[in-house]
């Protein structure tokens, strides 16, 4: 997130699209800076990472030592993303056999319940997940991910 954030040089009108952890940095920017839009293709949600990050700092504590505050998982701030950025676009195919689809969907969840929180449009938030899409970035991809950049800009 760090490199994106500051060596790509990355604004209010970037748009960064990312893939795998890729996708789950892209979400981790929109969380610190305002963006163009997000679109995260096979993102996994941390959230199970964080109650084991916290549970090993915990121990680690006990046993007097102090863990560098940089490598911390934090939880997820989704009113944060869906008020930095003009959109997300998540893309997760039903055949990835590397990260659950329902990880994506666990993303669109909270994304869709901070924009309503907030009383913003949820279609701000979109989730495609194609049939007979794996993990790995395949020739239909690019068309998949164009096609959802004219829906959401239809709305």
């Amino acid at each position: 997130a760090w490199c994106i954030q500051n060596a790509m040089a990355a604004d209010h009108r970037s748009v960064i699209v990312g893939h795998s952890s890729g996708g789950t940095a892209a979400l981790r920017v929109a969380e610190r800076m305002a963006l163009g839009g997000v679109i995260a293709i096979g993102a996994g949600y941390t959230a199970d990472d964080y109650a084991v990050d916290k549970a090993a700092r915990e121990e680690a504590a006990a046993a007097g030592v102090e863990p560098d505050p940089r490598f911390i998982i934090t939880p997820w701030d989704f009113q944060k993303i869906i008020t930095n950025s003009g959109g997300v676009i998540l893309i997760h195919g039903e055949d990835d056999d590397v990260v659950s689809i329902t990880e994506s969907q666990k993303i669109a969840d909270g994304l869709t319940k901070a924009a309503e929180s907030l009383g913003l449009k949820a279609a701000k938030v979109i989730l495609k997940t194609p049939q007979g899409l794996g993990h790995a970035m395949e020739k239909r991809c690019p068309s998949i991910i164009l096609g959802s950049i004219m829906n959401a800009v239809k709305l």
